[in-house]
């Protein structure tokens, strides 16, 4: 079976009545593979001079992350840099596995095919609309339960039409607002990356039939900045609401000046 959804159909199963698009599900397996593989050898073989590629770039994503969460995240901000610097990472890796030259796999024989007789071409696992709802709801738990942990009921409250301020329950009408909140950044989150992905791919495969030479590889080159661009959004996003729903938490200096403020007393 084929998905046109994207700009190259998606190879698809069925299973328990659900129907599965089981490239992406190939390559997201793949993916997360590969990361904890590199992630193991490289932390095995850490080195403080002369460090290799591949450190190299491990240490550019987590201090890339480092800074920015510390720049905006006021409440235990190293707690989410491995959650956000993943995020990162598998999209962006994500992303890129559409740009491969999967049209090579036409000279094989072996290579799938569709049930309309046609080669699968390949497509990156962001070009599944699946994918990047289920990343936006990854980042939604994140965010709501970083405010839940930093805030209590203070954060939820709202939620359910009340405010809770110095231990006093109040009534706040607001609360329809939160929840629309609440539905809008992960629907938004995952539409602006699946389309972006989507345009992409389009554009890619258009180009390569009508000018199969030089334009194509420049494309490329632009798609793969646009990936870099697109991960580093959506983390960003996901930071920016992270930071919106811990920003009322007390930060470890303004702990510090309480405890010496009691102290004083």
């Amino acid at each position: 079976m084929t998905d046109h959804s994207s700009a190259a159909p998606h190879i698809q199963s069925k299973l328990l009545g659900l129907t599965i698009n089981l490239d992406t599900l190939f390559f997201s397996w793949a993916v997360m593979i590969l990361i904890l593989l590199s992630a193991v050898l490289f932390a095995s073989s850490l080195k403080k001079q002369n460090v290799g590629v591949g450190q190299f770039i491990f240490e550019s994503i987590h201090d890339l992350w480092e800074g920015q969460i510390s720049s905006q995240i006021n409440w235990n901000p190293n707690t989410f840099v491995s959650f956000i610097s993943s995020i990162f990472t598998f999209i962006l890796i994500a992303y890129w596995i559409g740009l491969f030259p999967w049209k090579l796999g036409l000279f094989y024989s072996w290579w799938p095919h569709l049930d309309n007789g046609h080669p699968w071409e390949g497509s990156s696992v962001t070009s599944d609309l699946n994918i990047t709802a289920g990343f936006a709801v990854i980042s939604t738990l994140g965010y709501v339960l970083a405010g839940i942990a930093s805030g209590g009921f203070s954060y939820i409250a709202p939620y359910f039409g009340l405010g809770y301020h110095h231990g006093k329950i109040s009534f706040n009408p607001v609360g329809l607002i939160e929840w629309l909140d609440l539905i809008l950044r992960p629907l938004t989150l995952s539409l602006r990356l699946f389309a972006n992905t989507f345009a992409g791919e389009a554009l890619t495969v258009a180009l390569v039939k009508l000018v199969p030479f030089l334009l194509p590889v420049l494309i490329l080159g632009f798609e793969f900045c646009i990936g870099i661009l697109q991960a580093f959004i959506f983390s960003m996003l996901t930071t920016v609401y992270i930071a919106i729903a811990v920003s009322h938490a007390p930060s470890p200096e303004d702990k510090h000046h309480e405890g010496a403020h009691a102290t004083a007393h």
